[in-house]
C-alpha cells in the first residue's frame, strides 16, 4: 500500500498564521494562530518578524508531536515577489533574497516562504509557493491607462478571488472552469 504524501501548508496574514497538514488531499491538522500585535507592530519591516514567527510555527509543531521529517512538501503562501503569473514556483535562494531585501510590499504572507525555507533546507524537503500575492493573470487590456507609457498594475488578491470564486460555483453547482465572475476584494 503507499503512503500518502504528507503536505505542510504555511499561510502567513498580517494577524495570524494559518497552518495545515494534508495527507493527500485530506486535510488531518490545521490551526489558525493568532500573532500578537507586539510582534506585528515593533518591527520596521516584515522581515524583521522573522525570528518570532518562526517560533510561532516551532511551538505549533512541538504541541502537536509533528516531526518535519516527515513531509514530502512543503507548500507556503506566495510572497510580495515581482509580479508573475498564477501557479506553483519552486522556492530558491534568490526568492527569499527579493522577499527579505527587495520586496514589492511589506506583506506578511512574505513570512510564510521564509519559514518554509528553514524545513526544507534543514530537512531537504522541496519546498513551494502557490498563487502569490504577487499574481499577474489579467487581460492586458486591463493594463491600458489611456496614457502612453504608463500602465496599471494589476497584481491582486488571487487566493482570495479564487476561494471565493470556487464557492459560489460549488453552490451554483457549476464547474469552475464554466464560470465566469466579477470579484472585489475589500
Amino acid at each position: 500500500m503507499n503512503k500518502k504524501r504528507k503536505v505542510f501548508v504555511i499561510n502567513c496574514g498580517s494577524t495570524s498564521i494559518k497552518l495545515a497538514i494534508f495527507e493527500e488531499r485530506d486535510c488531518v491538522l490545521k490551526s489558525n494562530v493568532h500573532v500578537p500585535t507586539e510582534i506585528t507592530t515593533k518591527y520596521l519591516t516584515v522581515a524583521e518578524q522573522l525570528p518570532e514567527r518562526r517560533r510561532i510555527v516551532e511551538q505549533f509543531l512541538n504541541e502537536n508531536n509533528i516531526d518535519p521529517s516527515t513531509f514530502d512538501i512543503i507548500a507556503s503562501r506566495g510572497g510580495s515577489i515581482p509580479l508573475c503569473r498564477s501557479g506553483a514556483y519552486i522556492v530558491n535562494d534568490y526568492m527569499i533574497d527579493v522577499l527579505t531585501y527587495a520586496a514589492r510590499t511589506q506583506h506578511a504572507s512574505s513570512l510564510s516562504c521564509m519559514i518554509g525555507d528553514k524545513y526544507a533546507k534543514e530537512y531537504n524537503i522541496p519546498h513551494i509557493i502557490y498563487d502569490s500575492v504577487s499574481v499577474d493573470d489579467v487581460d492586458e487590456i486591463m493594463k491600458y491607462t489611456g496614457i502612453p507609457g504608463i500602465t496599471n498594475n494589476s497584481g491582486m488578491h488571487t487566493l482570495n478571488v479564487r476561494m471565493v470564486s470556487r464557492t459560489v460555483a460549488e453552490k451554483l453547482k457549476k464547474p469552475f472552469e464554466q464560470c465566469r465572475f466579477i470579484v472585489v476584494h475589500l
